[in-house]
């Protein structure tokens, strides 16, 4: 994809690569384990909402979440709707009981509310989770990093793929710490919602589409299939309702209360205000994908069928195709678009290994090999 950057496009992505690279080079933690793991707790309410969002969002949901918009239809929403009453939660009911406490990780929280053994249990189940989840980005994101620099001549194979994304995350979160990695991700946030508005509203806003209620209007058509609809029946194979309020209900109320790669955000606030207000407008910002960019699959299925004449299109290459046709190039769209999937390939990775170094150094390493272990053994001494 990137060997489609030329003129200022190209110098757009660049630019963007360049903040990035400047973002994270001068964003050093040095100085005690509060400002390493925790950014000394002083992340303003944006910077929470920025790096909730980079870290929930990654390149295979804004291409699978498009996707799934043009194989089934609208009804995958309730994936993102569903985020906003677990997040009030969260901000209403957790963050006011985990931040009494001051705690670097949810393990620590548990051990003081309840007993050492709630804690163990905890950390050997996110740690299991965190693992789990790192093996699955860093294949997938070898593979998108393949796709994306595809026709360039410096596409990796699948082993070198994974060894580069895992070496430039482990840099940047071994020598930043979690100061490095939010900048980061507030830059890929920006970035990764700047790419969805604008391949969505560049879809949404063909003549054939007329915007969503256009598509609503099509979808209830002779033309119409029927894509819109926010509850599919119980018998559907992929999407039935009665899934959507019991099996992923409990996986949103895990991931955004009990989760300590997205919890750690608003434990490093700098208030509690800080810390609702990013949450919050981290759930507004997820609203994006299903506005922008699963009612943006809905509309390539009709774009595909009757204005390009485009048969056999796979769910998982809706994004690029449609991309390549309604998004105008030399203005630096695709350039702002193509910065934004590059981040989005580490953005949930530099997460998850911030939480893992977290999970290691205080619930393993100072409370089981080293109990007195000072900041100096925690964090190396040259930071």
């Amino acid at each position: 994809m990137i060997a489609l950057l030329q003129g200022f496009d190209l110098a757009v992505f660049l630019l963007c690569i360049l903040c990035f690279v400047l973002a994270a080079r001068t964003s050093g933690s040095k100085g005690s384990s509060s400002k390493y793991f925790m950014a000394d707790r002083d992340l303003p309410w944006w910077s929470v909402a920025g790096s909730i969002y980079g870290t929930n969002v990654s390149l295979s949901q804004i291409i699978g979440m498009l996707g799934i918009g043009y194989s089934i239809g609208f009804a995958q929403s309730h994936y993102e709707f569903l985020a906003i009453p677990t997040i009030l939660l969260l901000c209403f009911v957790f963050i006011p009981a985990y931040r009494q406490k001051k705690a670097f990780t949810l393990s620590e929280y548990l051990g003081d509310r309840y007993d050492e053994t709630a804690r163990l249990l905890y950390t050997l189940v996110i740690l299991a989770v965190i693992l789990i989840l790192l093996v699955g980005g860093l294949y997938i994101g070898s593979r998108q990093l393949g796709l994306l620099l595809q026709g360039t001549g410096y596409a990796p194979d699948y082993l070198l793929g994974v060894i580069l994304i895992a070496s430039i995350a482990c840099l940047l979160v071994f020598f930043g710490g979690m100061r490095a990695v939010v900048r980061a991700e507030n830059i890929i946030t920006f970035l990764m919602v700047m790419a969805v508005i604008t391949v969505g509203v560049s879809t949404l806003l063909q003549p054939e589409i007329g915007g969503f209620s256009g598509l609503m209007d099509l979808d209830a058509s002779e033309k119409g299939m029927q894509k819109m609809n926010l509850y599919l029946p119980s018998n559907h194979p992929d999407l039935p309702w009665t899934g959507v309020f019991s099996g992923l209900l409990i996986l949103h109320g895990f991931f955004w209360t009990t989760n300590q790669f997205e919890v750690q955000r608003v434990l490093a606030a700098r208030s509690d205000r800080d810390a609702q207000l990013g949450a919050i407008a981290a759930g507004f910002l997820k609203l994006t994908i299903p506005f922008f960019s699963i009612s943006a699959g809905v509309a390539a299925a009709y774009l595909f069928k009757y204005k390009y004449a485009l048969d056999h299109v796979k769910p998982d290459d809706a994004f690029i195709y449609l991309m390549k046709q309604v998004v105008p190039q030399g203005y630096g769209l695709i350039g702002l678009i193509l910065a934004g999937f590059l981040g989005a390939i580490f953005s949930s990775i530099y997460s998850m290994l911030n939480s893992l170094s977290t999970i290691a150094a205080i619930d393993v390493y100072k409370r089981y090999l080293h109990t007195q272990a000072p900041d100096a053994l925690l964090v190396l001494p040259f930071f």
